[in-house]
C-alpha cells in the first residue's frame, strides 16, 4: 500500500501533497462555509443595530409588546415560503445575542420602532409575507450601505456579516410581534 507523503513543516504544522492536500483544503472550505452560516460577530451586530438606531428613519410608530405569539406558530400563520421559514428559524439560535445587544442601547426601543415603521409601509405595498420580508431586508441593507457611503467609512464588517445581522434584527423584531400578522388566538 502506497502512503502519500507528508512533510513536517518545522513549526508543528503538517504539509501535504497530492490528493491528500486537496482533501484537506476541501474539508477546511466546507468547515468555513458551514461555520459562516451560524456565526455572528457581536461587534458587527452592535454596529448594524447602532446604524439603524441612529438613522434618519422615522421612529414614530406605536407598538405594543403585550401581544405575544410563539415565533414558530407565527411563521406558520403567515404562510411563509420554505426559504423565509429557514432564514428566520436559523436566526433563533442567536436570539440571546440580539437581546444582549439591545440591552447595551439605552434607546434600543428605537430600533424596533424604526423597523416597525418600515414594515407598516411595506405591508401596504405587498401582498405576501415573503414579499414584505424581502422588501424590509432590502430597505435595511440599502440604509446600511448608504450610511457607510455618506460617511466615507469603510465598513468594519463583511457583506455576509451585514446580511446575517439584518436577518437577525428582523427575526428579533418579528419575535416582538411588531412585523407580520399575529395569529388571532394571540391578539389582545
Amino acid at each position: 500500500m502506497l502512503r502519500k507523503p507528508s512533510v513536517d513543516s518545522g513549526d508543528g504544522g503538517i504539509s501535504s501533497s497530492g490528493e491528500n492536500a486537496n482533501n484537506q483544503i476541501n474539508n477546511i472550505q466546507t468547515y468555513v462555509a458551514s461555520s459562516k452560516k451560524t456565526f455572528i460577530r457581536k461587534s458587527a451586530l452592535f454596529e448594524v443595530s447602532k446604524k439603524i438606531i441612529d438613522s434618519d428613519l422615522s421612529d414614530d410608530s406605536d407598538f405594543d409588546t403585550s401581544s405575544v405569539a410563539e415565533w414558530d406558530v407565527k411563521i406558520d400563520y403567515n404562510d411563509l415560503s420554505t426559504q423565509y421559514k429557514e432564514i428566520l428559524k436559523s436566526e433563533a439560535e442567536h436570539y440571546q445575542l440580539m437581546t444582549d445587544i439591545m440591552a447595551e442601547f439605552p434607546n434600543g426601543e428605537k430600533l424596533i420602532k424604526k423597523i416597525r415603521r418600515i414594515y407598516l409601509k411595506k405591508d401596504k405595498q405587498h401582498n405576501s409575507a415573503d414579499e414584505i420580508l424581502e422588501s424590509l431586508y432590502s430597505t435595511l441593507e440599502l440604509l446600511l450601505i448608504q450610511a457607510e457611503e455618506s460617511t466615507n467609512e469603510v465598513a468594519s464588517f463583511l457583506d455576509e456579516d451585514r446580511e446575517k445581522c439584518v436577518w437577525l434584527i428582523i427575526f428579533y423584531v418579528f419575535t416582538k410581534c411588531q412585523i407580520l400578522k399575529l395569529p388571532p388566538e394571540n391578539k389582545k
